[in-house]
C-alpha cells in the first residue's frame, strides 16, 4: 500500500513537473502570464510610434523593432528557450515544497507577538489593504536581500551568474537562473512572507484576506501589468528620474545586467528602488545607454550549454577551493 502511494506521488508530481513550462504563461502568478507578456508588446509599440524617423510601413518597422532577429535568435537567447522550460521542470520536480520555511518562522514570530498582547485592530478592508501592501513589501525586502548575497558572496555569486551569463535579454530570461539561486531566494521570501503573515494575524486577531486580482496581489498584479517584461529586452522605458528613486524602471533592469563596470551590482531590487536607495546600490539613468549585456565581455562566453549552465558554478568553486588549499606539502 505504502508502494502504491508513493508511485501515486511520484505521478502526480511527474505531471505537475510536465506541465510547469506550461504554466510559466497560463498562470497569473507567474511573471510570463501571457496577458503580462501583451502588455508589454503594447509598451513596446507605443514606444515604437514615439520614436522619430518611423519607416513608411510602420507595421514592418514595428515587428523589426519588438523582434529583432539579432536578439530573439542570439544564441544566448536560443539557450534560454531550451534552459529555461527544462529547469521549470526539474525545479518542479525535485524541489517544490523542499522550503518549508513558512510554518516554522510564522509560528514562531507569532508566539512573540502573542507575548505583547493581543490588539483589537479588527479585519476590515483597511487591514486587507495594509495587508496587501506590506506583503508586497516583505516581499520586495527578500528579494532584494537575497539579490545582494547573489553579488555579493562569492559563493553564491557563482550560482547567479547563470542570469548575468545572457548576453541578450529576452522576456524568458527573468528565468534564467540556477536552482541553487532559486532556492536562495525562495527561501529569503518564505521567511519574511511569514513573518509578515504572522504581524498582520496578530494585529487582525485572524489573518487577513489580501486584495487580489486573479488570485494574485493586486499590487503585484499592476506591476506585472505594467510592462514589467520589458525589463528583459532591448526595448527602452526610463521613469523620470523622481520616480527612479522610489520604482524600478525596465531600463534600470538592464543597466544592471551590463558589463560595463560602473553598472556592476548596481540597481538590485525588484519593485522599489529604496532599498537600493539605502544601500548605495542605485543607478538611475540621466538619458538612454546603449548596453552590452553579460558578465564581463568574456566569462559569459563560457555558459554556452544547458551543461555548463547546471554545473559550470561547481566547477569554478570546486577549482577555487583547491586553489586556496594549495600544493599538498610532503
Amino acid at each position: 500500500m505504502q508502494s502504491n502511494d508513493l508511485l501515486a506521488a511520484l505521478w502526480d508530481r511527474l505531471v505537475l513537473s510536465l506541465n510547469a513550462p506550461l504554466a510559466m504563461f497560463l498562470a497569473p502568478g507567474q511573471r510570463l502570464f501571457l496577458l503580462y507578456l501583451a502588455t508589454a508588446l503594447v509598451a513596446t509599440a507605443l514606444i515604437y510610434l514615439a520614436q522619430p524617423n518611423r519607416p513608411a510601413n510602420p507595421l514592418k518597422g514595428l515587428v523589426e523593432f519588438a523582434f529583432r532577429r539579432e536578439v530573439w535568435w542570439h544564441p544566448s537567447a536560443r539557450l534560454d528557450y531550451l534552459y529555461v522550460p527544462l529547469n521549470a521542470v526539474v525545479m518542479t520536480f525535485f524541489f517544490s515544497g523542499v522550503l518549508v520555511t513558512g510554518p516554522t518562522v510564522e509560528a514562531a514570530v507569532g508566539g512573540f507577538l502573542a507575548l505583547l498582547g493581543q490588539p483589537t485592530l479588527g479585519n476590515g478592508w483597511p487591514m486587507a489593504a495594509a495587508y496587501t501592501i506590506g506583503t508586497v513589501v516583505a516581499v520586495d525586502i527578500a528579494i532584494f536581500v537575497t539579490h545582494w548575497i547573489g553579488h555579493r558572496v562569492p559563493l553564491f555569486w557563482e550560482f547567479h551568474k547563470i542570469h548575468h551569463s545572457a548576453r541578450v535579454l529576452v522576456p524568458i530570461t527573468v528565468f534564467r537562473w540556477h536552482p541553487v539561486d532559486a532556492l536562495l531566494a525562495g527561501l529569503g521570501i518564505g521567511i519574511l512572507a511569514a513573518a509578515n503573515d504572522a504581524l498582520f494575524t496578530w494585529l487582525a486577531g485572524t489573518r487577513p484576506a489580501a486584495l487580489t486580482i486573479q488570485g494574485v496581489n493586486a499590487i503585484t498584479f499592476i506591476w506585472l501589468l505594467l510592462a514589467y517584461n520589458l525589463r528583459h529586452s532591448q526595448v527602452w522605458l526610463s521613469y523620470p528620474a523622481w520616480l527612479s528613486r522610489w520604482l524600478m524602471s525596465p531600463a534600470m533592469h538592464q543597466i544592471h545586467h551590463s558589463i560595463e563596470r560602473r553598472h556592476w551590482d548596481k540597481n538590485l531590487g525588484f519593485v522599489f528602488s529604496t532599498w537600493d536607495r539605502l544601500a548605495g546600490t542605485l543607478y538611475v539613468p540621466k538619458a538612454k545607454e546603449s548596453l552590452t549585456y553579460g558578465l564581463d565581455g568574456i566569462e559569459e562566453a563560457e555558459y554556452d550549454s544547458i551543461a555548463a549552465l547546471y554545473f559550470l558554478p561547481f566547477r569554478k568553486i570546486a577549482r577555487q577551493w583547491l586553489s586556496r588549499r594549495g600544493p599538498a606539502q610532503g
